[in-house]
């Protein structure tokens, strides 16, 4: 676990290192962890481990076919999200692509290579903005906004709030169903009514054209009446067709309220509620980075100069960077506290107010604190599980005399963290539970595509990849073969020899079409009853003959007697072929061809194989059934 888990994952994958650079360049300074590739397989390989929350990719210069590394993503992930980068010239043979789900966007590039689109305006700002072609996911929206580290709010033009993130419902101590539909007149103070409507509404008049971002200092009122100083930013964006302003902020006020009739102790309370309930309700993935964020809010206000978790647990050790601030002071992972640990779990606490009281026998603690630059400390234990997990160390530079109540206060800080562990631990059975769902869907999905009795692909497998392969055989100007196979007088063979030994027959004829047909892309499937079927990318209609040669002889040599063949002694089967070649097709049509080429090589005797090339027009234009 570490900081990159806070941040939105994106992958980048381009033709060329100019565009990956441009794409680089425009995410930088959104809060992404990015990762970049030439290659097409390095993409794939990189999503198979990582499973990235967006992917980014251009739709030219790619060493396997755009459409195949779409569906090969799909298929690895459960909620990656697509975006693929089309110049207006080309869009036209990406359309199809985005009616696939709802996890793909068809983004336009213009001319000049600005990268354009409203799910990334979200991320950062471009001018030009064009529309894509599917509408924009809201969750997708939700999930970035949750990502941004400024609090973020969206206004429609009657500057009402549409959608907003956690770190805004913090700012204004409220929940975010009562922040939506809220004016932000209402939130505001009195005295910057008129001049806070007059801007914005400028800006929407203004519109998206300039691709101005604009600053402001606003004065809002929080739920109890506070008054919250504010500076932030804010731009115009298209979502969902309408232009709505997304106005970042940061709270100037100071972290830590020095209001005269709160006491130290309250303060301190307070700031522990408010990161146990984050600690508590908050996103479960998320409790290292807020955990992080509130040591640091009490590190300050307790005047630590250095805090953090020693782990002796393995679990612990997983999050001890998460568990540290200021993070450059986290302690060497060879640190082993000998002395520290006796005591600690020995007294329940220690109190150290000058390092130089400590013994002989804590030279490497001495060692350490002296790196640090600090000059005492408390230590309290941290358990998970009712189990000693680590000890947690507050230091200051200067000599200090800690009293009970710090090492009580210090005591609060171990109960979140053991609290964190806890929420964690649920976290990690999820995992298993979840990783197990994804097993289990993966075998229904495979047994969805595919006959149980040969273990080929189904009629609904077929159906989905002949579409598939027909279209792309369109754009890329290729040939593409389709074999139609009948065992012959398979009813008598059936009817003589029983149902049994017709299914022995048919599954090791399957297992014999699968083992003819093995280069990348071919399909073979059970059509229906004793047809079957295979698909051919690329193979024109010399290739399919042959192939179509190679088959009817591995089928002669499994040697099946067949005692009511009139053809033969063993099982024999009829093939018909079709081959499309620079054209687009109708796969009715594509499929019917072949049809008729099978039914030709039947009506000719059978045990034998026909183009739907070398038909008679007369045969071709003759009714098709059989």
């Amino acid at each position: 676990m570490d900081e990159k888990s806070s941040k939105l994952s994106v992958v980048c994958c381009a033709g060329s290192k100019d565009k990956l650079d441009r794409l680089e360049r425009w995410l930088a300074g959104s809060n992404t962890d990015v990762s970049r590739t030439l290659s097409s397989y390095e993409l794939l390989y990189s999503v198979s481990k990582t499973s990235p929350s967006l992917i980014i990719m251009s739709s030219e210069a790619h060493d396997l076919p755009v459409d195949r590394i779409v569906h090969e993503i799909l298929d690895m992930t459960l909620h990656t999200h697509i975006v693929l980068l089309v110049a207006p010239s080309r869009l036209e043979q990406f359309n199809f692509l985005s009616t696939t789900t709802s996890r793909l966007s068809v983004i336009v590039e213009d001319p000049q290579g600005q990268f354009v689109g409203r799910i990334l305006g979200l991320i950062r700002k471009q001018n030009d903005w064009q529309t894509d072609i599917r509408p924009l996911n809201t969750d997708i929206i939700r999930g970035i906004l949750e990502i941004l580290p400024e609090a973020v709010m969206v206004l429609d033009d009657n500057l009402q709030i549409r959608l907003t993130n956690q770190k805004l419902v913090e700012l204004f101590d409220a929940t975010q169903p009562n922040l939506i539909g809220t004016s932000l007149m209402d939130l505001i103070c009195d005295s910057i009514h008129d001049e806070v409507s007059k801007q914005l509404k400028t800006s929407f008049q203004r519109g998206i054209a300039t691709d101005a971002t604009d600053k402001i200092e606003l004065l809002l009122k929080n739920s109890v009446g506070d008054v919250l100083p504010c500076r932030g930013s804010y731009h115009i964006a298209n979502i969902k067709q309408l232009d709505l302003l997304i106005l970042t902020l940061r709270d100037e006020s100071t972290e830590i309220s020095n209001e005269a009739d709160r006491t130290f102790q309250e303060r301190f309370e307070k700031l522990v509620m408010d990161l146990s309930t984050d600690i508590l309700g908050g996103s479960v993935r998320k409790l290292p980075v807020i955990m992080l964020s509130g040591l640091k809010k009490l590190s300050i206000y307790l005047d630590y100069h250095c805090i953090q978790v020693i782990a002796i647990s393995s679990y612990l050790s997983t999050f001890q960077q998460f568990l540290c601030w200021p993070q450059k002071k986290l302690s060497p992972s060879d640190f082993d506290p000998l002395w520290l640990k006796k005591e600690v779990f020995g007294q329940g606490a220690l109190n150290i107010a000058d390092t130089q009281s400590l013994p002989l026998d804590a030279m490497e603690e001495f060692d350490w604190l002296r790196g640090l630059r600090m000059n005492s400390f408390i230590a309290v234990p941290v358990n998970a599980e009712d189990k000693s997990a680590g000890m947690l160390i507050a230091c200051r530079k200067r000599s200090s005399s800690w009293d009970a109540a710090d090492i009580s206060r210090l005591q609060s800080i171990a109960k979140l963290i053991s609290s964190m562990l806890l929420r964690l631990g649920e976290l990690k059975n999820f995992r298993k539970t979840e990783k197990e769902l994804v097993n289990v869907n993966k075998r229904l999905t495979h047994l969805a595509r595919k006959d149980a009795l040969t273990g080929l692909s189904n009629r609904r497998q077929f159906d989905q990849t002949l579409s598939r392969e027909i279209r792309r055989a369109a754009r890329q100007r290729s040939a593409l073969s389709l074999i139609m196979g009948d065992i012959d007088y398979f009813k008598p063979y059936n009817d003589e020899l029983g149902h049994v030994a017709g299914d022995k027959c048919l599954k090791g004829i399957g297992t014999t079409i699968d083992a003819v047909f093995q280069r990348a892309g071919d399909l073979t499937a059970r059509y229906g009853g004793e047809e079957f079927a295979v698909i051919l990318p690329g193979s024109d209609r010399e290739a399919v003959i042959k192939e179509a040669s190679r088959l009817q002889q591995a089928i002669e040599e499994l040697n099946i007697a067949h005692p009511k063949s009139k053809v033969s002694s063993r099982v024999s089967i009829s093939l018909g072929l079709a081959t499309i070649e620079n054209s687009l097709i109708d796969m009715s049509e594509f499929i019917k061809n072949a049809d008729t080429a099978l039914y030709a090589a039947k009506k000719s005797g059978r045990n034998t194989t026909v183009h739907f090339d070398d038909i008679d027009v007369s045969v071709k234009e003759s009714d098709n059934g059989k």
